[in-house]
């Protein structure tokens, strides 16, 4: 089905009439075994040297398999470029009579429409910054140095911008795509909160467990952009550094002397006995040499999941209208844009595109009930309105559709404490209606095995509360199963307490295969009453008719998650997809993870490998070839007799971004399967593609059907294609017929290498999205493969040390953001 849209692009109407005429620089870096990742990030360091010193944008291109680095043409070197690399020194010059290549979009390569792309958007960061008012956090993002709203008595106020980026649609057409962003920025100066007496106490707390460090916003005269922290020093007026002319400079006269002429006037800010901050840009730690500034200077960032920051991001949250209309102000930032002394001509109004809806597939529930989307309401054939609500229901009434294995399945249950007192008859009560409701929803599972109590302070350490719950697990003679437990409360941040050690417990107990699904005590009390009873004395049961209306939606969900653990799934597809095996593959911290999910999703299989640890050169998200292989190759071996003899397809969906021995890895795979005998590599078709969960293009659509109700939410299923090949697809999977309160926002498909369709691929990667098993009544952005990996791979990714106890908080301490890790990078309006 196709229909009207409206997207958040604007084409560069003239691109065809601009010059891009540039020159290379060549480099030497020799080919070294092994050295990919060095050699690439060696070179990335050369071109952002280059960079600095023609203040213009500088691109790595190859030329007959050689390395040089594209400048502009009317862009000039001063000079040599002495840079030190891993490989030695680095001489980057440019001839004088270097040769002026012409470029025009018309007819060139993809590697040159690349080059394009990013002259362009190089300097059109750079015009808009030029204009003043506007920070830049990240390539492309911008927000306004003026706050958009704050209420008086907040201490965080929140600003508007804008995230922007040069698109390629088709092999010849440029557009700008342009959303709305906010920045949350704390209202005092770090000086306010952190000084020379008590920064170490403080210092562990904020920048302990973190795997960036805390992120501040700099305000060095009038030059503004965004930091992390990697340590503090002296007072300003002692801390002493040197500059880039080798002269010995103490921080405060630094700032006063080199910010004397700026508008922004920070002399009534800094003060000598200011704390002196070590910091580097984001994501630069390890590439460059650390700075010095003042704290006086600096402002916390904030993440849009911070607690602080709920009630103003309600404020960020636009519906599709009014998001559009906020798109249409601040393109007009751009209409006065040029490229090589040419304007740029920007279309005013954004695209309208007829874009394919795709088909809502049928849903296969236990019973061999089949859940189908049609026009009429009937019993089986429901509207499109009704699919959140009916996956629900007929889940509660048909129960899972796979039942438990005989894994022994445990409660665990406080004791007493100085703390608080455990009410146990309340507890036997909540276990009756928990296994009461659990196996309404799998018939296998009929009670636990074993009622385990383990003490609990909330004053220990995370590593000694660990190890009391192991202690209690092996004096029952616990090795292996599913556990339920329950945590108690401890007073604020309880949710956050309770989800870290629960993360930690799963890490604890994965060796010895024994998995964990925790339940609040405090949220289980607040369900229960105590009445009088003539046998017993007290009995504990439901308050009222309400609170029993939100109990069993309390037990429902918690039955759905404890049976998740157990590996059982709720519902599957009633029909194949288009190819039979898709594997999903992600790395968090040093644990990998494979989902296999084979045909209609009635049999999916989850896998854990250690990653060896990173070093400063390594990204930990890089596998080798030889671990994929390993695992990919032993699974399938495996699995692929039992649940899905001679597959036509293999698709390898790499949570983020592939780095190359994904294709290599699964290659050798088929390869080698082929020999066993279990596929034909002839006909098999396969592909690797990658799953962005937040993309760096800024895409938002708009259904703009009905004239009398313009900007309406996109169907479910909306797919936009975009790229010089289409290699890239923006799949909108939470709109109509979903209730959201703001915007959709697309899940952003790459397609790496491969055979397979990509239309057929981007089809079944919308029908897992289809499987919502932990919140069925809800859209789920994610296909169920990356679901179930971030579910089951960030508990295990913790360490006991992610958990800090309640004594470790200083009690003068005001800012929570200072202990939670509140930074994803990424806007989530």
């Amino acid at each position: 089905m196709m229909n009207k849209h409206t997207l958040s692009t604007f084409e560069i109407a003239n691109v065809h009439d601009i010059d891009f005429s540039y020159k290379l620089i060549p480099t030497s870096l020799p080919f070294t075994l092994g050295s990919d990742a060095d050699r690439y990030r060696e070179l990335q360091n050369m071109a952002r040297k280059v960079r600095s010193e023609t203040q213009g944008p500088a691109v790595i291109v190859t030329r007959e398999g050689k390395k040089f680095i594209a400048i502009p043409a009317d862009r000039q070197l001063k000079g040599d470029i002495v840079c030190k690399t891993l490989f030695g020194v680095q001489r980057l010059s440019l001839a004088s009579n270097a040769i002026a290549y012409s470029l025009k979009i018309k007819g060139c390569s993809d590697e040159e429409l690349e080059l394009i792309i990013q002259f362009l958007e190089f300097e059109i960061r750079r015009q808009i910054k030029a204009l003043g008012f506007l920070v830049e956090d990240k390539a492309g993002r911008f927000f306004f140095k003026t706050n958009k709203f704050s209420p008086p008595a907040a201490t965080i106020e929140m600003l508007e911008g804008f995230g922007m980026k040069v698109i390629a649609d088709g092999p010849d057409r440029l557009f700008i795509c342009l959303d709305i962003i906010y920045r949350y920025v704390g209202k005092q100066r770090l000086s306010e909160i952190i000084n020379i007496r008590n920064v170490n106490r403080l210092q562990h707390i904020l920048l302990r467990r973190r795997k960036i460090g805390l992120r501040v916003l700099m305000m060095f005269g009038d030059y503004w952009y965004p930091v992390e922290i990697i340590s503090f020093g002296n007072r300003i007026d002692q801390q002493e550094f040197e500059d880039k002319q080798g002269n010995i400079r103490n921080v405060y006269e630094y700032t006063l002397t080199e910010t004397k002429h700026h508008r922004f006037d920070v002399k009534s800010l800094v003060k000598p006995e200011d704390l002196s901050v070590i910091y580097c840009y984001p994501g630069r730690r390890g590439s460059m040499s650390p700075r010095h500034g003042a704290a006086s200077l600096m402002r916390i960032l904030y993440d849009t999941h911070d607690n602080d920051v709920k009630s103003l991001h309600r404020q960020a949250i636009l519906p599709t209208p009014k998001r559009f209309g906020r798109i249409d102000q601040k393109i007009k930032l751009l209409k006065r844009l040029t490229f090589n002394n040419k304007p740029l001509t920007i279309t005013p109004e954004p695209t309208n595109e007829t874009l394919r809806e795709l088909r809502i597939p049928s849903l296969k529930f236990a019973g061999n009930h089949i859940f189908q989307i049609g026009r009429l309401y009937d019993e089986n054939k429901l509207t499109l309105q009704c699919l959140g609500e009916q996956r629900r229901k007929w889940i509660q009434k048909y129960g899972f559709l796979g039942g438990l294995d005989d894994s022994p399945q445990y409660l665990f249950m406080p004791e007493s404490s100085n703390d608080f007192e455990v009410k146990e008859d309340m507890l036997t009560a909540f276990q009756a209606d928990f296994v009461r409701n659990t196996s309404r929803l799998a018939s296998t599972f009929t009670d636990f095995n074993d009622v385990i109590k383990f003490k609990f302070d909330s004053n220990l350490s995370a590593t000694e509360q660990v190890k009391l719950i192991e202690q209690a697990a092996d004096e029952a003679g616990v090795t292996a199963g599913r556990a339920l437990v329950i945590l108690p409360s401890l007073g604020r941040r309880t949710t956050h307490l309770i989800r870290q050690l629960h993360h930690c417990l799963k890490k604890k107990f994965a060796e010895r295969d024994l998995l964990f699904q925790s339940a609040s005590y405090e949220r289980i009390a607040g369900f229960y009453e105590a009445f009088a009873d003539a046998d017993a004395g007290v009995e504990y049961r439901l308050a009222n008719s309400e609170e029993s209306y939100k109990f069993e939606s309390y037990l429902f969900y918690l039955s759905v998650a404890y049976l998740l653990v157990n590996r059982v799934f709720p519902y599957a597809l009633e029909k194949p997809l288009n190819y039979d095996i898709y594997i999903g593959v992600d790395v968090h911290d040093r644990n990998g993870g494979l989902v296999f999910f084979y045909r209609n999703g009635e049999n999916i299989f989850f896998d854990t490998f250690d990653v060896p640890p990173k070093n400063k050169h390594t990204r930990s998200e890089k596998l080798t070839e030889q671990q994929l292989y390993d695992k990919i190759y032993a699974k399938l071996k495996r699995h692929i007799p039992m649940v899905c003899q001679n597959p036509n397809g293999i698709i390898l969906e790499r949570d983020g971004r592939s780095h190359g021995n994904e294709v290599s890895a699964l290659l050798r795979v088929i390869n080698d399967l082929h020999n066993e005998g279990l596929l034909d590599k002839n006909t098999i078709k396969w592909a690797v593609v990658d799953v962005h969960k937040q993309s760096s293009i800024p895409l938002r659509v708009a259904y703009n059907y009905n004239p009398e109700r313009p900007m309406e939410l996109p169907r479910i299923g909306t797919v936009k294609r975009l790229g010089p090949d289409g290699h890239d697809a923006f799949l909108f999977n939470t709109g109509f017929p979903f209730k959201i309160r703001g915007s959709v926002r697309p899940l952003h498909l790459n397609f790496v290498e491969g055979t397979a369709d990509f239309d057929k691929i981007i089809e079944d990667v919308f029908a897992q999205t289809m499987l919502a098993f932990t919140a069925p009544d809800r859209p789920s952005a994610l296909p169920i493969t990356i679901k179930l990996l971030d579910m089951f791979l960030e508990p295990i990714s913790y360490t006991e040390q992610d958990w800090l106890p309640m004594n470790d908080i200083p009690t003068d301490l005001q800012m929570d953001d200072v202990i939670d890790d509140i930074y994803d990078d990424e806007e989530t309006s």
